[in-house]
């Protein structure tokens, strides 16, 4: 693998603009840009970001719902923001990992091999199947309407037009058989997306896949952190990366809401009352 194929870094307008295109719902507010993950409630679009409560200016909208957000060591938080991070990029290695580990990525590497796809209408020929394959198996919901061709189609010419977002392919001869796309924002690089054949799975095709990512990464100064995703994704996607160096790191952070709307989750939405990882209700402060 040519580990000298880099990403360019986006800075956080750049991704705000890509994710836009992508259809996420994001709004600015005083240079901070916000994420509506539920309808009246917000994050910082970079997940990861600390912000003391008097740095917050969040959505007008937010005042029916509310925010959450990461705040720096020592500031008072009422609940908890869980993390999937590779924390040292450049001290990643195939040696470093356990001996199943690089068993899997060998044998994966027998059958595949992993270069950039750089051709829209590759792309789209060959993706479209990589993604009904993987539809069929997990019935993944989100933005289901790209099962459909034409919407397949328009999505790919969207990430086409970001030319910093950087897609891979793993290839069976000249099969493609599973897709990783990634994008460097500022020094943070986001495995974003990865789909693939049911029967590459098999093969260790995902071993592969982010052990390419990583691999690339290691070999870049300007990567500082991959971020896998929030912790809680289905399909045990969690323990798929933990398993594999990743670390779960739960970040102390503040939610402010909304009394009416805290109590509709507490009372209706106890799973999604969940997920914001109020510590106690006596902790919790407006």
């Amino acid at each position: 693998m040519d580990v000298t194929d880099k990403w360019q870094s986006m800075t956080t307008s750049e991704y705000a603009a890509l994710e836009i295109a992508l259809g996420a719902r994001l709004i600015a507010t005083r240079n901070m840009w916000w994420r509506r993950v539920r309808p009246c409630f917000y994050r910082p679009l970079l997940p990861y970001c600390e912000l003391s409560p008097g740095e917050v200016r969040p959505p007008l909208a937010s005042l029916l719902g509310g925010v959450q957000h990461i705040v720096p060591a020592g500031v008072p938080a009422n609940s908890h923001i869980n993390l999937l991070l590779f924390d040292t990029p450049q001290a990643y290695s195939l040696e470093s990992l356990r001996a199943g580990s690089r068993y899997h990525i060998r044998r994966a590497m027998r059958s595949f091999s992993v270069r950039p796809i750089v051709r829209l209408d590759e792309f789209i020929s060959q993706g479209y199947a990589v993604y009904l394959s993987f539809y069929e198996r997990t019935h993944y919901s989100y933005k289901k309407e790209r099962t459909d061709r034409r919407h397949f189609a328009e999505w790919a010419c969207t990430i086409f037009r970001f030319p910093k977002v950087r897609i891979y392919g793993a290839y069976h001869g000249e099969e493609l058989a599973s897709v990783s796309i990634s994008y460097l924002v500022e020094e943070v690089l986001y495995t974003a997306t990865f789909f693939s054949k049911s029967e590459a799975l098999d093969e260790y095709v995902s071993d592969l896949m982010l052990h390419a990512i990583r691999e690339r990464a290691a070999a870049s100064e300007n990567v500082r952190m991959i971020f896998a995703a929030h912790a809680g994704m289905e399909r045990g996607l969690d323990e798929f990366y933990l398993r594999r160096g990743a670390k779960l790191v739960s970040k102390p952070a503040r939610v402010t809401m909304n009394p009416l709307a805290l109590k509709f989750l507490k009372t209706f939405r106890k799973d999604r009352y969940g997920k914001l990882g109020i510590e106690t209700h006596e902790g919790y402060h407006e």
